[in-house]
């Protein structure tokens, strides 16, 4: 019951009241009354029958009728109620107590005669389409389907010439009115014959149908025999019974409704209507003062039937829609696939060579990696860099620089096997990595390489003269703490050497001997000794560092310092860098210097190549602060290698403190020391959750 019916039901009784009306038809409520007690007696039923005349001649002329097919007339009331059953004595002596009451309800200004008879037509096609789909409650069905629209007869009377009017008008279908009334007026005519509903003490088996018959019910496989009832109120309800009104979007779907909720095909619901329209004439015997003679029932029928035509024709267009909707998604689907695999593709790959470009190497490395980790397979790594690239540039234009490296990657491309694969790590440099070689093998790719870049013949606008390069190839089983970057670092160095031992060579290193063994075409050289060391054989010593931080603070273009976001000031101070081993938490410090500081980041120089990203701590010992430590967490922002054994670093500056940052000190624990770290890497990454605030 909705929230404003306490206020509909006294509008309700004031109108029973200025009709002069009782607040319920009695006979009708005897008769309920019987019908719900099991002793009841087809005496008892007559007895209460015989007061209405009215009644009792319908009844007699109902049992006349060919419907019952009578040799001997029936000429009392108790043998009427026998033969009419009960049930039928009960929904026949209902409905036309009830139509009786409202008729007296006042003068309405719309046609009177053609709402009852529509109410009948739909009253008939319920009982047909209830004795299909629940069949047990065809007499209830036939008076849900007679008085589910008498809500609008006592609205007329509340709510006047307005509501009378946009009803009487015929312009729009039963379901666009329900939506109109309720934008409108402050009642609707569903709350109205909950109302009357509630008022007449109707059994729910009834007043629950009819109070929902612009509700579409769902009907599972258990569903309830009111549930159906239900579903032939609303398709019975929301059926147009004329042509050329203004129909509601939901009404499209009201023949798919019957096919897929009520289980009926479209020849069914054509036989019922069939069937309706026989039914309509017996009952309209037995009213000529309702049903008028001149009004052609078929015509509505065939209205109904246009409309669910119309309705199944839209409803197979709208499928053929929907397909083909279907199909231009999928159309659209696998152009955004194909353009999304070439964007990928072209987000991977270096646009001058078609090689992997340096950060889908990066992530090819990665996945290489874990790969040979877990079969315990080896992996190759070769950097290759060309020798005396920049005088082609020079001599001949970058164009022609541009050619020749497109020429020779492609031929660098064909020593790959194994399923490896190649990039252009930067200018003039190359990656390519295989995995599963043995190490005679990973040597002899190493000689391919460099006999490959100095045989290839170059041609068109390229310069008339051979090339060479320098490789560094790292050879072995990686183990689960190496990176990407750490083996490109390391290949890069062994580049370096092959560089200044003479070029057109290679240097190979296996992971599990300390040596480099130098290749060319026809010779090998064995080097023994720890790479990351000078040219003249010794270590790196934070003299060396210092001595490059200021070698690059000298050499640093004046001209680069005008275009900086932040002051920049030079800062040469020995250090000590701290970061992770192969991405896990085993913490390691490296000799460091730094060589400038801003608000934005630190430069310095240091003995262990950094990747991009990398979580660092540097500790700084200020000279003018003797026993005081700077404690500086930043992320590595770029590295390059710079000589043998040392690397050029910036470090975008997160946070800084007087305490250590990475570890609080032997006694704190585990969860207290990468708190920072993740925090940074959120920050960098661009991530929403706060940062915390450290000291």
């Amino acid at each position: 019951m909705a929230n404003r019916s306490p206020d509909l039901r006294q509008e309700m009784q004031s109108v029973f009241k200025g009709a002069k009306l009782p607040t319920n038809p009695a006979i009708a409520v005897k008769i309920v009354r019987l019908a719900d007690e099991p002793a009841s007696t087809a005496d008892q039923f007559a007895d209460v029958i015989r007061v209405d005349v009215a009644l009792s001649a319908r009844l007699l002329e109902m049992a006349n009728s060919v419907l019952f097919g009578q040799r001997v007339p029936v000429t009392n009331i108790k043998r009427a109620v026998t033969l009419l059953g009960l049930r039928r004595i009960r929904m026949v002596a209902l409905g036309f107590q009830l139509m009786a009451h409202l008729d007296r309800l006042g003068s309405c200004p719309f046609d009177l005669k053609l709402f009852w008879q529509q109410s009948v037509v739909r009253a008939c096609l319920a009982r047909e389409l209830a004795a299909a789909i629940v069949p047990s409650f065809v007499e209830e069905a036939f008076v849900v389907g007679l008085l589910q629209d008498s809500g609008i007869l006592l609205l007329v009377q509340i709510l006047g010439d307005d509501y009378a009017e946009l009803y009487g008008s015929g312009q729009l279908t039963p379901t666009s009115f329900y939506l109109a009334e309720k934008e409108r007026f402050r009642y609707h005519h569903l709350e109205a014959i909950r109302a009357l509903a509630e008022e007449w003490n109707l059994p729910n088996t009834i007043s629950g149908p009819m109070g929902q018959h612009h509700c579409p019910a769902s009907l599972g496989q258990d569903a309830s025999d009111v549930a159906r009832l239900s579903a032939v109120s609303y398709f019975v309800g929301s059926l147009p019974l004329a042509d050329g009104q203004t129909p509601a979007e939901s009404e499209s779907g009201l023949g798919e409704y019957a096919n897929q909720t009520m289980g009926l095909s479209d020849d069914d619901l054509i036989d019922r209507l069939a069937r309706a329209g026989e039914a309509y004439r017996h009952v309209a015997a037995l009213l000529p003062e309702l049903l008028p003679d001149e009004l052609d029932v078929m015509e509505l029928l065939d209205a109904a039937n246009r409309h669910l035509c119309r309705a199944a024709s839209e409803a197979e267009q709208r499928v053929e829609a929907i397909e083909a909707d279907r199909d231009r998604i999928r159309r659209e689907q696998s152009q955004l696939k194909s353009a999304l695999g070439q964007y990928r593709d072209r987000a991977a790959h270096d646009p001058l060579t078609r090689l992997l470009n340096r950060g889908a190497l990066m992530d090819a490395m990665l996945a290489c990696l874990r790969e040979v980790c877990d079969r315990n397979l080896t992996v190759s790594v070769y950097f290759l860099d060309i020798d005396d690239f920049k005088i082609i540039n020079d001599e001949f234009g970058h164009h022609v620089g541009d050619e020749v490296l497109r020429i020779l990657a492609g031929a660098v491309s064909e020593v790959v096997v194994n399923g490896g694969f190649a990039g252009r790590y930067g200018g003039e440099e190359f990656i390519i990595v295989i995995p599963a070689l043995d190490e005679d093998d990973a040597r002899q790719r190493g000689r391919m390489l460099l006999d490959t870049v100095r045989g290839t013949a170059l041609g068109g606008p390229c310069p008339p003269r051979s090339l060479t390069c320098s490789v560094g190839a790292v050879w072995g089983r990686p183990g689960t703490t190496t990176s990407p970057a750490d083996l490109f670092a390391l290949t890069d160095e062994l580049m370096y050497k092959a560089k200044v031992g003479g070029k057109d060579r290679c240097c190979f290193k296996s992971l599990e001997k300390d040596e480099v063994t130098v290749l060319t075409s026809n010779s090998e050289m064995t080097e023994t000794g720890i790479l990351g060391l000078p040219d003249d054989g010794r270590e790196v010593t934070s003299e060396d560092l210092r001595e490059l931080a200021e070698e690059l603070n000298c050499s640093e273009p004046a001209r680069f310092a005008t275009m900086r976001k932040r002051e920049r000031h030079s800062l040469l101070a020995s250090c000590e860098v701290k970061c992770f081993a192969g991405g896990s938490t085993d913490l390691r410090s490296y000799a460091g210097h730094v060589r400038n500081i801003s608000m934005g980041g630190v430069g310095l120089v240091t003995t262990r190549p950094l990747i991009r990203g990398e979580p660092v701590e540097v500790v700084i010992q200020p000279h003018s602060e003797p026993g005081q430590v700077l404690y500086i967490g930043g992320l590595v922002a770029f590295c390059r290698h710079v000589r043998s054994g040392m690397y050029e670093v910036g470090i975008q500056l997160l946070l800084q403190a007087r305490e250590p940052i990475f570890t609080l000190g032997e006694s704190s624990a585990p969860g207290q020391q990468l708190d920072w770290v993740i925090e940074a890497l959120r920050e960098s990454h661009g991530l929403d959750e706060p940062l915390q605030e450290s000291a």
